[in-house]
Parts: structure tokens; sequence; C-alpha cells
């Protein structure tokens, strides 16, 4: 087979696998071995005899996505480079920011606006128009029921940014903030996303004896004999970690937790950190502690709370 013949071959291999396989085989709906058959029926080339599969794998992967379908919700996922360039081309769109006022005052998307969750049930729109749902919990849990709300009250034309803020600033795109905002993440909503199995990476910054009285699953504890050296190690590994080697380019932004000690100065630790790293940092609010109490076990009375001192003490 001639040099053309081949090349032409793989363009239409390549044009191929993405418009037919690529949405499903990147969101783990088919097997390797499926998409690897793809490659090697599809027009009359051999990715395999030619050595050329990899720079297939390539294609489909840093091809920008437009939009993909999960699963009988209604609504669908958008990445932020098809959203900048709808907003450029000044499309028919709502970019709506579901997040409580305080949360976007702090930071949020240029021509966004802001509808928090609780009150986009009574909102009504243009059924012609596009409804982007902007948010930043983890796995994007808000944005979605949100976005469920919409289509169950007949909107047709709902997406939600793929990994929320997160990816918008990953992706280059610059957001309206105040400078440095440091995000809290409830015992609650961490444990949601560990049972949802949500890309999440946590860091324990407690102390080895703390850590061996109890930890979170999955966590990894950051070596140090104090806090102040913790942070450091923690700020190279981050700084290792996020070079912009092609491996990390086709990486999904990767929020992470902390979990610090009780009598450390979050406020204080958790800037230091996030001025050396782009990463989407956040830290366990009340700490272990919190994460371990069982309200099963334990109900709410009243104010009570399981890490708070008893009043008047």
């Amino acid at each position: 087979m001639k040099r053309t013949d081949v090349q032409g071959d793989l363009l239409r291999t390549g044009h191929s696998i993405f418009t037919h396989s690529r949405a499903i085989a990147l969101r783990g709906i088919l097997p390797l071995e499926y998409f690897m058959c793809n490659y090697r029926t599809i027009g009359k080339i051999n990715p395999l005899k030619y050595h050329v599969l990899p720079f297939i794998l390539l294609f489909v992967l840093l091809h920008p996505v437009v939009a993909f379908p999960l699963d009988k919700s209604g609504w669908q996922w958008i990445v932020p480079e098809k959203v900048h360039d709808m907003l450029k081309e000044g499309s028919a769109l709502w970019l709506i920011d579901v997040r409580n006022e305080e949360a976007y005052k702090k930071e949020h998307i240029e021509s966004s606006v802001n509808i928090p969750a609780v009150s986009l049930a009574f909102k009504k729109f243009s059924r012609g128009r596009i409804l982007v749902i902007v948010d930043d919990s983890l796995g994007i849990k808000v944005a979605k029921e949100a976005a469920d709300i919409l289509v169950k009250n007949g909107y047709e034309k709902v997406y939600v940014l793929q990994e929320g803020i997160a990816s918008w600033k990953t992706a280059g795109y610059s957001v309206a903030d105040t400078g440095l905002s440091v995000k809290g993440v409830s015992a609650n909503e961490l444990k949601w996303a560990l049972s949802n199995k949500v890309l999440l990476r946590i860091f324990d910054m407690r102390g080895q004896a703390e850590i061996e009285n109890g930890k979170v699953s999955g966590s990894e504890p950051v070596s140090g004999k104090d806090i102040k050296e913790r942070i450091e190690n923690l700020k190279m590994l981050l700084k290792k970690e996020g070079g912009k080697d092609l491996s990390t380019k086709l990486k999904k932004p990767q929020t992470i937790v902390l979990i610090f000690s009780a009598s450390d100065d979050i406020e204080k630790n958790m800037q230091e950190i996030m001025l050396d790293s782009k990463a989407d940092v956040r830290y366990l609010i009340g700490g272990y502690e919190t994460f371990a109490f069982d309200s099963n076990k334990h109900p709410k009375t009243g104010d009570s709370c399981p890490t708070c001192p008893a009043k008047g003490k």
C-alpha cells in the first residue's frame, strides 16, 4: 500500500471513530478491546500493522467534544471550549450559576448569571434558549440536580458544564474573583462523593498519632514532623504533579481535599498552599471528627455539634 493511501485511510478511520465511538468509549461504557476492534475493522487500514494506533488514540482524545448525553437524564454534558465558543458567537445561551450568592461573588465565570438551585424551579426561561448549568460542588452534584429539575419542567436544551468551574479555569479561561478563596467541603458532601466514586485526591495533613486513631478511607498521609513541614512537602508534590506534559493535559481536573487538625490555622494554611498551586484545593470542614461522627447513631438535637465545645465552657 502506498504511503498516501495509508494516510488517507488513517484520516477516514480517525474521523469515523470520533463520530461514532468517542463519547461512549471515553465514558467507559465500552471496553478497550471493543474500541480497538473498531480501529481494526473501520476502513481498509490495519492501524497495528502500520504502527499508527497511538496517533489515532491521541487524535480521539485531543479532539474537542461538543456534548454527549448522560444516560436517560434528558440533559447533556458540555465542555468549556464549546461554551466559550458559543459565548463568543453570541449564541442564545444562558450560563446559569446555581451556587449560593456568597460563593458566586467570590468567584464566577464572566457572563454567567446567579440563580441558586433552590429557586431555579420557579424561574421561567424562553423555550428556545440553551441553558448551561454551572457549579463547583463535588461531583457537580448540585448542577446535575438542577438540570434534572429543568428537564422535568419541560426544557429540552439543558446542559451541564463538565467538571464545573474547575474545568473552565483548567482550559485557560478567566473568571471574575475577589482573590484567593478558601473552599470547604462538608462531611456529608465528602461521604456522598466517595460513595459515588467522584474523582478525588484526599491528603491527611495531621500528625501520625492522630491518623492512627482514625482516617478517611483512601486518604494519603503527608509526611513531616510538623504542619509547616507537611505543607512544604504537599506543595512540592502538587508542583511536581502539576507539570505540563501530555499525560497531565489529558487528565480531568481533580479536586483535592485536605484534612487538618482542629488546632491548625486552616485559613492561613490553605492560602499558603493555594498560592503555589492551580489545583482545586479544598479542606474538610470540622476535620476528621466530623467525618467520623455517625449522625444515625447520634441524632442531632437543637444546635448540637459533635466538634463544638459545650455552651458555657
